[in-house]
C-alpha cells in the first residue's frame, strides 16, 4: 500500500547544534557524545533534549545512560536501537512523575497514532485525576502531544516510534495483554451490541484511531 522512505540523519555539527539550542547547554563536547550515541537521529535527539531540559540532566550524563540502554534495546525491531533507548528513558521519567503513565503509554501504544480521541483515552486509566496526571507526565517529556480534531474535540497524538518502543516494553513486562483488553473493552462500549443508537461521529473517530493499531 505504501513505500517506506528512509530519512537521512543530521550532520554531526547540526545534531550538536540542535541539542544545544533545545537544552540551552554550552557543553559542545557532551552534545557531541550524545549525538554520536543516538546516531544523529533527529527524533531521538529532540526527545533526548526534552528529557535533559526537563530533568536538568547534563548531555554527557544522558549520553552515558543512553549508551548503556542501547545495548539492552530489543534487536530486530523496526526502529533504531538508539531511539528505543531514548524513549525508554523518557517513559521512565514520566513514570517517576506518575506511576500510571506506564500503563497509559502501553494502552496508547496499541491505538493508531494520530488523534486518539479523549473518549478512547479514558479507557486506559479509570480514575480521571490519575489519567490526567499521567497524560501531563507523558506530555512533559514529549511522548505525546495534544492534537484536537477540527471540531475542537480533545485528542492526543503519539509518534509511531514511541508506540513501537512502548509496545515492546509492555510485551516484555507482561502488561500488553491488559492494555489490549482495556482498549477492546472501550471499543465495545463505543459500538454497543444491543441495538441502541450510538454516537456515529464518535464511532468514526474511534474506528479511525483503532483501525491502524499494531496488535501484538
Amino acid at each position: 500500500m505504501a513505500k517506506e522512505v528512509a530519512l537521512d540523519v543530521l550532520p554531526l555539527e547540526e545534531a550538536v547544534g540542535l541539542l544545544q539550542s533545545r537544552t540551552g547547554s554550552r557543553d559542545a563536547a557532551g552534545a557531541k557524545l550524545l549525538a554520536e550515541a543516538l546516531g544523529n537521529l533527529p527524533l531521538a535527539l529532540d526527545h533526548a533534549a526534552a528529557y535533559c531540559k526537563r530533568t536538568q540532566t547534563t548531555l554527557a550524563h544522558y549520553a552515558e545512560k543512553a549508551s548503556n540502554l542501547i545495548g539492552a534495546a530489543p534487536r530486530g525491531a523496526g526502529y533504531p536501537r538508539s531511539v528505543a533507548a531514548t524513549f525508554d528513558l523518557a517513559i521512565a521519567e514520566a513514570v517517576t512523575q506518575c506511576q500510571a503513565a506506564e500503563a497509559l503509554m502501553a494502552y496508547l501504544a496499541h491505538c493508531a497514532p494520530e488523534r486518539i480521541p479523549m473518549t478512547l483515552v479514558e479507557g486506559g486509566i479509570d480514575d480521571e485525576a490519575e489519567r490526567m496526571e499521567a497524560l501531563a507526565a507523558l506530555s512533559e517529556v514529549s511522548l505525546l502531544k495534544h492534537d484536537p480534531f477540527e471540531d475542537g474535540s480533545p485528542a492526543v497524538t503519539v509518534h509511531r516510534l514511541v508506540q513501537a518502543v512502548a509496545r515492546a516494553g509492555s510485551e516484555a513486562n507482561g502488561s500488553a495483554q491488559d492494555a489490549v483488553g482495556r482498549l477492546i473493552a472501550r471499543l465495545v462500549a463505543t459500538y454497543p451490541e444491543d441495538g441502541s443508537n450510538p454516537s456515529w461521529p464518535l464511532c468514526v473517530k474511534a474506528h479511525a484511531t483503532s483501525a491502524g493499531a499494531a496488535w501484538p
